[in-house]
């Protein structure tokens, strides 16, 4: 039960004008690596009945923040001692290019000891601004806790959210003074949104009205607007396919459920994009890969257009800008999109049953071929009814490619908002191979009780987070992991293999063999299982299906997984050397 009354209201202390203002931000969960700088701060959460999550890293706290933002669509909150945001630098930049609303707070130092090399004492907030993140402050007084706080949430969730970070010294936290010199500071937080210009709205009208091959894709932006009623409220009404939804639309026949990096309508002839960052070199993976007319929807009008060429820009928040779009196009005498919403469904079944004649191809295949790792994962997944009922978070390189394919040909949307998260559920990123475990525990957080899906990891990126595994376990979540292990790693290998050649692979690989179940289960995970041949996938996914409903625990499965295939390598433009023999299809 949350107290936001103050211990003593004529003289609070400085850590509980923190708490107090978290409290009223609505705050429930704090992401810590704890410190004797924030001991304070974390106590008074405590004893206020905010929740304190203990991280293994800076960087895993600031990363649980973004997946229970992710997952909940409120603030995620992290905190750390003195001097650690470069600790936390890869959490913050991804939250804050990730536009997902978080809060980083910082102890610090005392503050009349800046000169004297004080243990952890340093400049952070040159850290903080090199993180991308939306604003960095400094508290110089007790007085200006309450407002900069409030400043810091306003900062993370206005306009394009983000990330932002606050540094509190700790002789502050501890002090006391006087309410009424809040007066001196007043701030007013405010939630201001602006519409699209009625001008450009007429003519994104007009072009839809017109198209005969429309479609839409809903980006991180309109996710975090909430955009959920808008959109089915705009396909129910136009019956305009939609390539990517972050789970706005849910089942619907217009829902393609593609994700990631495979669209099925390239050749729309007018796309409707809805909060997207402009991003990425025309050609290159993660760039919009339509021929069509964009109509761009986006807060700020300086990013549209930047990489991409846009027929109507709309600037303006994305949910009002749709209740526009929706206003005008009721009006109008629509066309039959069916037809083309059937194409595109036997595109996508098309592609399916060729990435299952893959998967069969290797069936007998050991080590277990990749496309057959995701495919048996796809099936099995629909079969435990895990597509509507699970949260899934997904994470790896290589792996999560062939996960997201297998995904994507099987046309399964996401059920609701943030039932799966992922570094493609950022606007960008750094493509933070890694996060998934750290993300997991926000996620677990946001939805407890509920099953946890981790299907894609990678054994080069469970190295990055592999301590918050036991964090996930001390949560009490209840799942299943999927270790994709080919002891290296996949991308950068396949290209050291398809340009220089079999011999030539320095960096990429790790000891054969590494039983990370048993790993799990050293950091309490229940008893995992170890797979060698691909007969042996199915039946252990079931037993861990199993024994994670029946011991309400983590289960992993270690597949030994071919390292000679990928489906998608870097973007290497050098000479091509010939691969050996035993270099396998699925390029």
């Amino acid at each position: 039960m949350s107290n936001k009354e103050y211990w003593n209201p004529e003289n609070p202390w400085g850590h509980e004008l923190i708490v107090n203002r978290l409290l009223e931000e609505g705050v429930e969960y704090i992401f810590a690596l704890t410190g004797g700088h924030i001991l304070a701060v974390l106590n008074a959460a405590h004893e206020k009945g905010i929740n304190v999550v203990s991280s293994r890293t800076e960087d895993g706290a600031v990363l649980a923040a973004t997946g229970y933002a992710l997952a909940t669509g409120k603030v995620g909150v992290a905190a750390f001692g003195a001097g650690m945001i470069p600790m936390a630098i890869n959490g913050a930049c991804n939250a804050a290019m990730g536009q997902v609303p978080v809060v980083i707070i910082s102890g610090a130092e005392r503050s009349d000891a800046d000169d004297r090399k004080m243990v952890q004492g340093s400049d952070v907030l040159p850290f903080a601004r090199a993180s991308y993140c939306k604003s960095a402050y400094h508290v110089t007084k007790w007085a200006r806790i309450p407002d900069m706080i409030s400043r810091a949430f306003q900062d993370a969730t206005t306009g394009t959210p983000g990330c932002t970070f606050i540094d509190i010294p700790k002789d502050i936290m501890v002090s006391r003074g006087d309410p009424a010199e809040f007066e001196t500071y007043p701030f007013t937080r405010t939630s201001a949104r602006s519409a699209g210009d009625p001008e450009d709205i007429a003519r994104a009208v007009e072009l839809l009205a017109d198209a005969r091959r429309p479609a839409v894709l809903v980006d991180r932006q309109a996710h975090a607007a909430d955009v959920g009623d808008e959109i089915k409220r705009f396909v129910e009404l136009t019956g305009i396919p939609v390539e990517k939804d972050f789970g706005t639309l849910g089942e619907s026949p217009c829902n393609l459920g593609a994700v990631g990096l495979f669209p099925m309508a390239a050749d729309a002839d007018v796309v409707l994009v809805l909060g997207r960052v402009a991003q990425s070199l025309k050609g290159s993976a993660t760039a919009l890969p339509y021929t069509g007319k964009l109509i761009y929807v986006y807060t700020e009008p300086e990013d549209i257009g930047r990489c991409n060429d846009v027929e109507v820009a709309v600037a303006g928040n994305t949910k009002l800008v749709l209740q526009q779009l929706i206003s005008g196009l009721e009006e109008l005498d629509l066309p039959d999109h069916s037809g083309w919403v059937r194409e595109l469904i036997g595109r996508r079944e098309k592609a399916a049953e060729q990435f299952r004649g893959m998967g069969e191809q290797f069936r007998t295949h050991a080590p277990v071929h990749p496309a057959f790792i995701a495919g048996e994962s796809v099936q099995w997944m629909v079969d435990h009814n895990l597509h509507k009922e699970a949260n899934r978070v997904e994470d790896g390189g290589d792996s999560l490619i062939w996960w997201w394919n297998a995904l994507s040909n099987s046309g399964i949307p996401q059920q609701r908002p943030a039932q799966a998260i992922s570094i493609g559920s950022l606007a960008y990123s750094f493509g933070a191979v890694g996060s998934g475990p750290a993300l997991a525990v926000g996620m677990v957080c946001a939805r407890p009780g509920e099953f946890l899906l981790m299907p894609s990891m990678g054994d080069g990126s469970i190295g990055y987070h592999m301590a918050e595994l036991e964090t996930i376990g001390r949560l009490g979540a209840h799942g299943v992991m999927i270790m994709y292990n080919n002891s290296c790693w996949a991308m950068v290998y396949s290209n050291q293999r398809n340009i220089w050649g079999r011999e030539a692979t320095p960096g990429s690989f790790f000891a054969p063999g590494v039983r990370y179940d048993r790993m799990a289960e050293g950091l309490g995970w229940a008893k995992g299982e170890h797979v060698a041949e691909p007969g042996e996938l199915r039946p252990a996914l079931d037993r861990a299906y199993e024994r994670a409903m029946e011991e309400r625990k983590m289960v992993m499965v270690n597949v030994e997984t071919e390292a000679n295939a990928f489906l998608l390598g870097m973007t290497m433009k050098m000479p091509q050397t010939e691969a050996g023999e035993d270099y396998l299809p699925g390029t």
